[in-house]
């Protein structure tokens, strides 16, 4: 497995240098002990589906600090090590179709909205949680899973929010693999998701074995 790239593209501060330096050798080791199991990817290893369909093929993360002005990170996020982890963590219960811990992750007085802008497999949830809890069990009914390729972290303009972009792979039962990207927020305090919005990169694609759908 290719451990995760840790890049910043903010050179304003030699102390952020040097602080990102150190996060990228404790993110290397860390996600590479956490997330290398045999069944656990989190986005960094394409596990099997039910059924035993082939995942997602390995990619490579990378990890980016927009603003060096997003560091230190607010209480409860950590470092970017930890953060990243956080995100990997999502993606590997949403793959894994555990609601217990999906729960977890969307409180109703800290969650602003998930939205998914596609043809196949979307849909948007406001500060509804049950209904929420809903489309995750239809996603994963349908095999759903989510590899991340490219995460951005950013400042927030609330502090204690840190804001993201990032790119992944989805892929299921009712549509082929396909390239999206998205934002969001996390509210650090509580390490939930505030906003997650996702988009297709490419236009409608053909499910596999049929016509398009939706």
């Amino acid at each position: 497995m290719e451990a995760p790239a840790f890049v910043s593209t903010s050179p304003r501060r030699e102390g952020v240098h040097g602080l990102i330096r150190r996060c990228l050798l404790l993110l290397i080791a860390g996600l590479s002990l956490i997330f290398g199991g045999a069944g656990r990817g989190a986005g960094l290893v394409g596990t099997p589906p039910t059924g035993g369909t082939a995942g997602p093929a390995t990619p490579t993360v990378q990890v980016e600090v927009l603003n060096a002005d997003a560091l230190p990170l607010p209480a409860g996020c950590g470092d970017p090590e930890r953060f990243v982890g956080l995100i990997l963590d999502f993606l590997d219960v949403f793959n894994r179709g555990d609601q217990q811990r999906l729960d977890r992750f969307f409180v109703a007085d800290r969650f602003e909205w998930y939205s998914v802008t596609e043809a196949s497999g979307g849909g948007y949830m406001d500060d509804e949680t049950a209904e929420l809890t809903a489309y995750f069990r239809q996603r994963h009914d349908r095999h759903e899973r989510l590899a991340l390729q490219r995460l951005a972290i950013n400042k927030s303009w609330n502090p204690d929010r840190v804001a993201f972009d990032y790119v992944l792979t989805r892929e299921a039962d009712d549509f082929r693999r396909r390239t999206v990207a998205g934002k969001g927020e996390v509210y650090c305090p509580a390490r939930t998701i505030f906003v997650w919005s996702m988009a297709d990169q490419h236009p409608r694609a053909t499910p596999q074995g049929g016509a398009p759908t939706g």
